[in-house]
């Protein structure tokens, strides 16, 4: 052993002295013990160390003071009050910077809000001066006449007056918003007379302006006497004779299901057609720059822009036929079941191996039906099965024990 090794085995030796605990090994005590002997300097080092632990080993406890318990406990408590208040003055000052966090957050969001708001105002003004001067400018180059003079006491209107309250109307009735309702319905019939139900409610359709927009028959069951047909029919109708239309079909058969629906759609109409009237102002505007081009990138850039525009208004007109046919015309989904007045069904008596495979079939799916059963009732009351189980097991367990006894 080392000096080294030596100095970092003092406090153990000594702590092992004292404790009389097994910290280290009598081998490692041989070797410590030897080394001391032999190194004057590491044996004057232990012996300082020795004495400094002796002396406070000798040192007599002292007395607390009178009163001492108890101020220590009223300080400890202090502390923990002002613990407390502390984390309280944290909680209010961070739900104080949460809050101011949340309003900063609405003002801001409040602010862009109000920003776009009126960036989108500025930007419909602009586009309706510009529309308006245009629209003066074409009327200018059409050569209309200058306006006449009014003579004093007369009640006649000039002809640009009347042309603009003719256009102050044509404007009214387009910004007076019609309803645009979709009308739809479908029903499941039976009847037993089907070819005349057929025949009849095709004349009541042409007679309504109507049409079957489509048509299929098939047989559903076919005996050795009858064949017994089922009848798809999608059904056009004028909207305003929707409701006649149903109540004839209702009247000569009888009718298992009936859903009828009415679909609003008259924002999403209007708003293409708004988008279509801004598309078409900004085609004018495209052909006018258009037809003033000279350099050819300009004219190509313009052909591409013209070209999307265009695209997009005959997608949108598309849109608005298609919802003004199926607002003018009403759908009905019909489906047809013909029945026969007295059905009979006739039952083959079943042999004894298929009742026997029946009977086995039931009794199997009886015993995994009890089974599941049984699973979902021991997990729905786990939570009151086990504690009862524990504690029969326990109780059982106390009374083998005594008997034992």
């Amino acid at each position: 052993m080392n000096c080294i090794e030596f100095k970092e085995l003092i406090q153990d030796y000594i702590d092992d002295e004292f404790d009389d605990s097994t910290m280290l090994t009598s081998e490692i005590k041989k070797e410590f013990e030897e080394h001391m002997e032999a190194c004057p300097a590491c044996k004057a080092e232990f012996t300082v160390y020795q004495k400094m632990i002796n002396s406070i080993h000798a040192l007599k406890p002292e007395k607390l003071p009178e009163g001492y318990c108890k101020r220590l406990n009223t300080k400890i408590k202090s502390a923990r009050v002002d613990i407390i208040r502390k984390k309280r003055i944290n909680f209010t000052k961070y739900v104080g910077i949460a809050a101011t966090f949340i309003l900063v957050v609405f003002a801001v969001n409040f602010a862009l809000s109000n920003l776009g708001g009126y960036s989108k105002n500025a930007r419909d003004m602009a586009i309706n001066e510009n529309s308006g001067s245009y629209e003066s400018k074409g009327l200018a180059d059409a050569g209309n006449p200058p306006e006449s003079p009014k003579s004093e006491g007369s009640n006649e209107f000039t002809k640009d007056d009347s042309s603009s309250n003719q256009t102050q109307g044509l404007l009214a009735a387009k910004m007076a918003p019609q309803e645009k309702i979709i009308k739809s319905g479908s029903l499941y019939i039976e009847t037993i007379e089907f070819d005349k139900l057929v025949e009849s409610l095709n004349q009541e359709i042409r007679d309504k302006n109507g049409y079957i927009e489509n048509s299929e028959i098939s047989i559903r069951v076919k005996t050795e006497n009858k064949s017994y047909r089922y009848a798809n029919l999608n059904i056009r109708v004028p909207q305003e004779l929707f409701d006649d239309i149903i109540k004839f079909i209702e009247e000569r058969s009888d009718v298992n299901s009936r859903n009828i629906s009415e679909s609003d759609v008259t924002k999403n109409y209007y708003d293409k057609q708004n988008v279509i009237t801004n598309l078409e102002i900004q085609e004018s505007r495209l052909r006018e720059l258009y037809s003033k081009a000279e350099n050819i990138t300009d004219i190509l850039a313009l052909e591409n822009e013209i070209r999307r525009i265009r695209t997009e208004i005959d997608a949108n007109s598309f849109d608005l036929r298609d919802i003004d046919d199926r607002v003018s015309m009403a759908t009905i989904q019909l489906s047809i079941t013909e029945r026969g007045d007295k059905e009979v069904n006739i039952k083959a008596e079943d042999g004894l191996w298929t009742r026997a495979k029946k009977g086995f079939i039931k009794t199997t799916n009886s015993i995994i039906a009890f089974i599941q059963s049984l699973i979902i009732w021991l997990i729905s009351y786990a939570l009151f099965i086990i504690p009862v189980v524990i504690v029969g097991i326990i109780i059982y367990r106390r009374v083998k024990k005594n008997k034992r006894s």
